[in-house]
């Protein structure tokens, strides 16, 4: 179970997943995509405040940072909302690429209407959130062992309307994009190259795998959302609102709760922080791996470190590429992968010095046992 994994093996996952979501940001700013820009903003700030949280309470719950924890839980509170609103920008905009609509390319002086749209979709409603949830935050915040800073609602009907039901109803309108674009498509066999040609950056495999990222995002949005509204009917109900003065009466409180209590009343921290981290490696494997944009870029780079590196003599084919973006998710597998490719033709490229370099490297980047490679 993920609750019994060490604090450790999170920060080391959280910061890894901070920059693999980054890594796919300038082709899709390049290509104006602005939900998935908006996907990587609020994925890369959230893995880096989870990150910087599980290094400052590790194994303690000292109120060391109070101002950063009230920066740290408003973010929180934005990001609920955010990986629905990014999803409703996607499914929204092919949505209305399938309607024949051009909208004209953004430049300095030129920002579409739908670009400024999506914007405020993206970004404007999970920054609305924050206002909205101080009207039902009940203390300033709390501190748990090794997960840092929190935020309890104070839950009530008008907790649900304001906060709770927000991802569940933005998800249910991004299916519903989803669902008429899978329409059109199916129904009336719409030739994509042919609405795809005035989108210079936006191939037919390239909307196809945005696409088929919203469907996964809310595959497993709408059933979370549904049981965080089910699950927070079934312990609070719905009281009534009782006056401002009741709700805020504890907003100087701040709570210091140890991981042996918290773990055990409720665990489902350590599933909601492991969430984000798995929302940057899904978005990284469907744009930083699989995507054709991703290798050019990859090449580009390599090529620009080789000829200020002279001592990098060999080439740089798609297989090395995914045997280095392995290394990111596990070194251990890496590690073995040099060890099965030793024994095959392609790799008489590298020399014995280059390998045992990379060995190194990867074996003390983590928190894994030094491995000695049979040669």
């Amino acid at each position: 179970m993920i609750d019994q994994l060490p604090n450790q093996v999170f920060t080391a996952f959280s910061f890894l997943g901070f920059i693999l979501v980054l890594i796919p940001l300038p082709w899709q700013l390049e290509a104006w995509n602005i939900g998935c820009c908006c996907y990587i903003f609020w994925t890369a700030a959230q893995s880096l405040m989870l990150f910087i949280n599980s290094i400052i309470w590790h194994h303690n719950v000292v109120n060391r940072a109070p101002v950063w924890c009230d920066i740290a839980v408003r973010l929180e509170v934005a990001s609920a909302v955010a990986y629905s609103a990014s999803s409703l920008c996607i499914n929204r905009r092919f949505y209305k690429i399938l309607q024949g609509k051009q909208p004209p390319r953004p430049s300095k002086w030129n920002i579409p209407r739908e670009v400024v749209l999506d914007l405020c979709i993206g970004v404007g409603i999970p920054c609305l959130q924050i206002p909205l949830f101080y009207v039902v935050q009940l203390d300033r915040f709390d501190i748990y062992e090794d997960y840092g800073c929190y935020v309890d609602i104070y839950v009530s009907a008008l907790a649900y309307s304001l906060v709770i039901v927000w991802p569940l109803a933005i998800s249910i309108i991004s299916a519903g994009y989803c669902a008429g674009t899978i329409y059109r498509l199916t129904r009336h066999q719409i030739n994509l190259n042919t609405l795809l040609s005035g989108h210079n950056n936006l191939t037919r495999k390239t909307y196809i795998r945005i696409m088929a990222f919203a469907g996964v995002e809310l595959i497993g949005g709408i059933p979370l959302s549904s049981w965080v509204l089910y699950n927070a009917l079934k312990t609070y109900g719905a009281p009534a609102w009782v006056s401002w003065s009741y709700a805020h009466s504890a907003d100087s409180v701040v709570q210091q709760i140890p991981a042996s209590v918290w773990k055990v009343i409720n665990p489902n921290h350590e599933f909601d922080r492991w969430m984000t981290v798995a929302c940057a490696y899904i978005f990284f494997a469907f744009f930083g791996m699989w995507s054709e944009k991703a290798w050019e870029h990859y090449r580009l780079y390599y090529r620009f470190v080789a000829k200020r590196c002279p001592s990098i003599s060999f080439s740089f084919p798609r297989f090395r590429l995914v045997f280095l973006a392995l290394a990111f998710f596990h070194p251990y597998f890496a590690i073995q992968g040099l060890h099965s490719l030793l024994h095959k033709e392609e790799m008489n490229l590298l020399s014995r010095h280059t390998l045992r370099s990379v060995e190194e490297t990867i074996s003390s980047s983590l928190f894994v046992p030094k491995l000695r490679l049979v040669r």
